[in-house]
């Protein structure tokens, strides 16, 4: 949702000023990296272990 809303914004900026906002670029190692620290977290979290129960709701 919020590449939706900076879409929107940007849209806005043109109406506005004449010119869209900067395109932003995330490299890919990033998103595998964010990608990785998701998935670890989801099956860390539901390891019934005692530090790693506290993670879970």
């Amino acid at each position: 949702m919020p590449f939706v809303g900076y879409f929107f914004v940007s849209r806005a900026t043109l109406a506005l000023r004449g010119r869209y906002l900067k395109v932003l670029f995330c490299p890919p190692a990033l998103i595998w990296a964010l990608l990785a620290v998701v998935m670890l977290y989801w099956v860390v979290r539901n390891m019934p272990a005692h530090p790693f129960s506290l993670l879970a709701p």
